[in-house]
């Protein structure tokens, strides 16, 4: 028997069981003691109060949830530049050489900008970008073609530099071949260095000097270009087509990715395809 001195509101927010389910010695005269129809509608109607109060509540807090989540900044388009042409934003597999063919300017600066390396550590001359990566724009960069390039909305901003943006903006490829790519760069520099691939094949042999720029070597299986060489430029003075030389597959396990517009630097080894003249 649920006593007087109970709290009438706490009992009516009890669930109730149905109408017949009363003990065996409750009687009619009792039934009356414990609460009334009256109540019985009124615990209803407060119970369907306290309903729509939560439900208050809760659409409350879904409604701070969608405000946080429209306050959260718009991800920048790829191939845009920021606003205020600070930044440049990658497409996706974008490399420094393509962006810098893009922007007007030598692809190291973009390797080795201050906020470049301090967002994403070192960069290979052929690390690939997922989209949207943000770039800053180097002051060497051709200003007439940045400005021609789309901009992104102005809430559309990188966010701060931090070491833990690292994993997220060059993929495990691009990492793992960008060490590679620091022997590909010191091939192309040194000249004193014999190029692996045809002198593997000699080894037997006494070691020949590498050839100057604009040669080839000694077995005709590579051409030594000169400063500022592109694939063009290089398919004409072998006789072939410039895409054979950017799809070898040594040439891109030396190199990377090779663009049609390219430029190599002096002395830099490319195997002669066989389609050459």
């Amino acid at each position: 028997r649920i006593p007087e001195s109970a709290d009438k509101r706490t009992v009516r927010k009890l669930p109730r069981a149905a109408e017949d389910a009363m003990p065996a010695e409750a009687s009619d005269a009792d039934d009356g003691e414990v609460m009334d129809d009256d109540a019985a509608v009124s615990s209803a109607g407060e119970e369907e109060d306290d309903e729509d109060e939560t439900g208050e509540e809760e659409g409350e807090e879904g409604g701070e949830e969608e405000t946080e989540e429209e306050d959260e900044p718009v991800p920048p388009p790829p191939g845009h530049v920021s606003h205020d042409l600070v930044y440049y934003f990658t497409v996706n597999n974008d490399t420094p050489e393509t962006v810098a063919e893009k922007l007007g300017c030598d692809w190291k600066v973009i390797t080795e900008d201050d906020d470049n390396m301090a967002r994403y550590g070192r960069i290979a001359r052929g690390s690939k970008f997922e989209a949207s990566t943000a770039l800053r724009i180097p002051e060497s960069a051709d200003k007439r073609t940045v400005r021609k390039l789309p901009r992104a909305a102005e809430d559309a901003m990188p966010a701060e530099a931090s070491d833990a943006d690292d994993g997220e903006v060059m993929d495990d490829d691009a990492a793992v071949s960008s060490a590679g790519e620091e022997e590909d760069d010191e091939d192309e520099t040194g000249e004193e260095e014999g190029e692996e691939g045809g002198e593997e094949e000699t080894e037997e042999e006494d070691e020949p000097v590498p050839p100057p720029p604009g040669h080839v070597s000694h077995d005709l299986v590579y051409y030594f270009t000169v400063n500022n060489d592109t694939p063009e430029t290089v398919a004409e003075k072998l006789g072939c087509d410039w895409k054979v030389i950017t799809e070898d597959d040594d040439n891109m396990a030396r190199y990377g990715r090779i663009a049609r517009g390219s430029k190599f630097e002096a002395s830099t080894a490319l195997r002669i395809p066989e389609s050459a003249d």
